[in-house]
């Protein structure tokens, strides 16, 4: 997984919160993918690590990213029946993500020493 793929993640994930008008989260999740972008472009590995350290930490807690679930009672903009795929979807694009994050942060780990502490 490289960077680029980090960053597709995070912008497929984007277009499904703007589709169904998840405003709060595609706003943080674009924030995310500019960020990154901004990052990888610089070169800067100790950035690009804090960088990456940010968007695995929109999974922490209560009311975290890991707990985006997108329904017409929450006001999303979704048919009843799109629920359950749009849904399963997303949760297979936010643990893609969270892995493939997880894996670009260990490999700056091995090739730069201690930057991610």
């Amino acid at each position: 997984m490289s960077v680029a793929q980090v960053l597709g993640l995070l912008s497929e994930i984007a277009s499904i919160l703007e589709k169904h008008s998840v405003a709060h989260w595609e706003g943080i999740i674009l924030a995310r993918l500019e960020s990154l972008r901004t990052a990888s472009q610089t070169g800067n590995e100790r950035h690009l690590a804090q960088e990456l350290q940010e968007i695995r930490g929109l999974y922490g807690g209560m009311g975290s990213f890991s707990d985006v679930y997108v329904t017409d009672r929450a006001g999303d903009k979704i048919d009843a029946g799109q629920v359950r795929s749009v849904n399963s979807r997303l949760q297979r694009l936010r643990t893609e993500l969270f892995i493939s994050v997880g894996r670009e942060m260990e490999q700056l780990g091995d090739s730069g020493g201690d930057i991610l502490t």
